[in-house]
């Protein structure tokens, strides 16, 4: 499995980046500041005002509105779970001699669960996407043959579950001396991301590691996108 946070770790401390944006925070005591959110690290939320100056304030001395605000910046750690359906209907088969044919229908879908892990709070918006691929038999050309997402958050649940869209393809097996005809198409495996509003990948997972690790392209392709084991586009 391969993650890309859009958390940027500094080393022994977790220290997580955030976009500039100065807002008025506010502790439990009532004291109040004009600063950016930087971070967090060790419990501490780092804030920067705008002479440069950065301030350590511990999360629990935060009012409950600012908690609320960093609930919808601090990316939280996920987990991917899918389970593929592959339904096999046999539509046709003949034997003669030392020659056999098989023709298959495959209906695929892919049922796709996120889930935060943790316990704690987050709002944060977050859009995850799955795409199924076929191969085919004889060029070995990749397609899409499904594409779907959904947009959601953690605010009120702490999992999201979706599904691919239903594709059925056919698949023909020749064994014997004779192996011509048609090709068709077989299942070639999945690939699901979950990014924030900004694009940031937050979490891969896939069937294959190649899948995994090309998902900067794939995430683009369009249903029924052509391309070769090098993720290039067949025109």
């Amino acid at each position: 499995m391969l993650v890309w946070k859009c958390l940027l770790v500094s080393v022994g401390l977790g220290l997580m980046s955030a976009a500039a944006e100065m807002r008025i925070w506010t502790s439990v005591k009532g004291d109040t500041v004009e600063a950016e959110f930087k971070g967090i690290t060790s419990g501490r939320v780092i804030l920067k005002k705008s002479d440069g100056k950065q301030l350590k304030v511990p999360m629990k001395g935060l009012c409950s509105a600012d908690l609320k605000y960093l609930e919808t910046k601090i990316p939280p750690d996920i987990d991917i779970d899918v389970k593929v359906d592959k339904d096999k209907n046999k539509l046709s088969e003949e034997s003669f001699y030392s020659y056999s044919y098989e023709k298959n229908e495959y209906a695929i879908t892919c049922e796709v669960t996120v889930a935060k892990k943790g316990r704690d709070k987050n709002s944060m918006p977050l859009k995850a996407g799955v795409l199924v691929f076929s191969e085919g038999t004889k060029n070995k050309e990749l397609k899409v043959i499904a594409k779907n997402d959904k947009e959601f958050d953690f605010k009120y649940s702490d999992s999201v579950t979706f599904n691919s869209d239903l594709v059925k393809i056919q698949e023909y097996e020749y064994s014997g001396y004779y192996s011509g005809g048609e090709g068709g198409e077989e299942y070639a495996g999945y690939v699901v991301y979950v990014e924030n509003k900004d694009g940031e990948m937050l979490e891969v997972r896939g069937s294959s590691g190649k899948f995994e690790k090309n998902i900067a392209r794939i995430k683009d392709f369009n249903k029924g996108t052509r391309f070769n084991d090098n993720f290039v586009v067949i025109k």
